[in-house]
């Protein structure tokens, strides 16, 4: 094995020992691995454990593999590309080259193409082992046989990157670590992240780069979103483009209010749209509040046209409202129905929320109008066959759109409410704040990402 830095700059020799050029950078690309690497490499990894060696032994992820390498010539010729298989050894001293012949025409980065000096040294990567992100300092390189497919083997490969920020690691860099080695021979080892668990940014190549960011769907939508945060808004609008729909609705409902609107204006306005779809309505007015009118214009003509329209409803209230903090995500029921079927009927809609507490009797006549609440422990507490209206609550704490946040906060504490529907003059249920976005409300913001979300 050896770092990138051990070799740049070094001489390139034909097989004759002859200095043809100099190593200016390493092109590699993506491959998928073959699940298990070689028995060298297998063995490699088994004496590294227990002797504090991050080494990443491959397994079914994708593996960056070197395919060639740019040479340069010197002042005033433009560099060209030397393919891996006209490559017959590379070391600290150089590399020996297996030919004479070589295509003197000047190098092009291509598609799917990654330089490791120009696109990973000094760049922001996410290390998945602790969920953060991290600059590599490094790039070590394995010269282990990996078996690809059962037709080809890579030579040499990335086995993972140096993310410690060390003496050993600035001197390696300047080309001064043999001295370093000579002054101090227990230079602090390097802090290597495997590159299974390396997720790099596609916005950091010229042109662009296919990358996993599946990886990151394994993380939490809050670890997502605490990662999003310590990156550019390029970037996070990067993180949050490639997760499915969901998943990128989760993550930037939690990420930093201040952030959301710059990483959305940074995504195409057909994907924006489908993720604002899955955000609850409340988070999805308030995102859409703080744009510029007509970028919120044009996510509301590629949105679902109901969810556009429930969204443009909640937009007329002000923020310092109660119909601005509201969420129209709730459960209603007919004072008719049973607990049996209330259960039954509202399966799908219990297991997609985070957390449902009260549900809303509502007229059978207009079923806007709310006449009662129940809780889910009335559900559980009652005979299937109990009807609503026998066990419902009839006697309601409302407030109107209308009301001030801080009224708003002052009956749910009063009353110890979890939830406080929302009505109109005439009764009718327009939606339900809920106790953490009442408390967001009067929190400042600082503290807010520090209060865990009841509701979503």
């Amino acid at each position: 094995m050896f770092y990138l830095s051990d070799v740049t700059g070094k001489k390139i020799y034909d097989p004759q020992g002859n200095v043809v050029a100099r190593i200016r950078d390493f092109v590699a690309e993506l491959v998928p691995a073959a699940g298990t690497g070689s028995k060298e490499a297998d063995k490699s990894h088994a004496e590294g454990e227990g002797k504090g060696e991050a080494e990443a032994r491959p397994d079914d992820s994708e593996v960056l593999v070197i395919k060639g390498l740019v040479a340069d010539r010197g002042r005033g010729q433009k560099p060209f590309f030397i393919p891996v298989e006209q490559v017959a050894s590379i070391d600290t001293g150089g590399v020996r080259l297996a030919t004479h012949k070589l295509d003197l025409k000047p190098f092009e980065q291509r598609p799917g193409e990654l330089l490791l000096a120009r696109n990973l040294w000094d760049k922001q990567v996410v290390d998945l082992q602790n969920h953060k992100v991290v600059r590599v300092n490094d790039v070590l390189i394995s010269d282990t046989p990996l078996e690809i497919d059962s037709s080809r083997q890579a030579r040499w490969w990335v086995r993972g990157v140096d993310v410690r920020l060390s003496l050993s690691g600035i001197l390696r860099r300047l080309h001064l670590a043999r001295l370093f080695g000579i002054l101090s021979p227990t230079s602090p080892p390097a802090d290597i992240v495997p590159w299974k668990y390396v997720v790099m940014f596609g916005s950091n190549v010229p042109g662009g780069f296919p990358v996993q960011h599946s990886k990151l769907a394994a993380l939490h939508p809050v670890e997502i979103a605490r990662i999003t945060d310590s990156v550019s808004y390029r970037q996070g609008a990067e993180i949050i483009s490639s997760l499915n729909d969901t998943l990128a609705a989760d993550t930037l409902e939690e990420i930093d209010e201040s952030r959301q609107t710059d990483i959305v204006e940074q995504i195409p306005d057909e994907r924006a749209a489908d993720i604002l779809e899955e955000m609850s309505p409340d988070e999805a007015t308030d995102l859409l509040a703080d744009l510029p009118d007509d970028k919120a214009n044009s996510l509301l003509r590629q949105m679902d046209k109901q969810d556009a329209e429930e969204i443009r409803r909640l937009l007329r209230y002000p923020d310092d409202t109660a119909g601005g903090m509201m969420n129209t995500v709730f459960v209603k029921v007919l004072p008719t129905q049973t607990v049996g079927e209330v259960i039954e009927s509202n399966k799908e809609a219990f297991g997609s929320a985070d957390l449902i507490y009260y549900i809303y009797v509502v007229d059978p006549e207009d079923e806007q109008r709310l006449v009662g609440i129940i809780t889910v422990r009335d559900l559980l507490v009652h005979d299937r066959g109990t009807k609503i209206g026998d066990i419902m609550l009839k006697d309601l704490i409302v407030v109107t759109p209308d009301e001030s946040q801080k009224e708003v906060a002052r009956k749910m504490a009063e009353y110890n409410l979890m939830a406080l529907p929302v009505v109109d003059d005439s009764g009718r249920l327009l939606g339900v704040v809920t106790a953490d976005d009442a408390l967001d409300a009067l929190l400042p913001e600082g503290w807010k990402r520090r209060i865990p979300r009841i509701f979503s």
